[in-house]
């Protein structure tokens, strides 16, 4: 029986014709082929799993769909029609030039009709706030004005 030999004793050796061959064969690898993973982790406590309260990815998706059970927020999209013109010659262009040019200065009135509106709403909701905050202070001082003048009333008993 022959005796196997690590790639170092052959590499070494004279009875290899292909002396070094290992090391020009050898292939470059972008993981570690010796890694033994990570042990992760365990979760503690229980679960908030329900059982079979699952949902296949059609029924996730008809919901979304209808509109069902989902806080996903959809944005409503602006749609803005525009018919696009036959341009035959220059003055055809000139003229879609100056009708593009209305309807970007109407898209840009409804912008900072839209901001201004928004702005507005926004006022509103913080003056609502300061009145609520407001309330509740002047709520404490007439409690702290009647414990005071509790006081005042024990003090004048005596």
């Amino acid at each position: 029986m022959k005796k196997t030999q690590t790639p170092q004793e052959v590499e070494h050796t004279s009875e290899n014709p292909q002396k070094g061959s290992l090391k020009r064969n050898r292939i470059q690898v972008q993981f570690d082929i010796e890694y033994g993973g990570t042990p992760g982790t365990n979760p503690k406590g229980k679960s908030d799993t329900v059982p079979d309260l699952n949902l296949t990815v059609r029924q996730l998706l008809q919901n979304h769909t209808r509109g069902e059970g989902s806080e996903v927020k959809v944005s409503e999209p602006i749609y803005f029609d525009q018919e696009i013109p036959t341009i035959t010659d220059i003055t055809d262009v000139e003229e879609y030039k100056e009708q593009l040019k209305d309807r970007l200065d109407q898209v840009n009135q409804f912008i900072v009709a839209d901001k201004e509106k928004a702005d507005q709403i926004k006022a509103e909701q913080k003056a609502a706030q300061n009145k609520k905050i407001q309330t509740k202070k002047d709520l404490q001082r007439g409690q702290q004005m009647r414990l005071d003048d509790e006081a005042d009333r024990l003090d004048a008993e005596k």
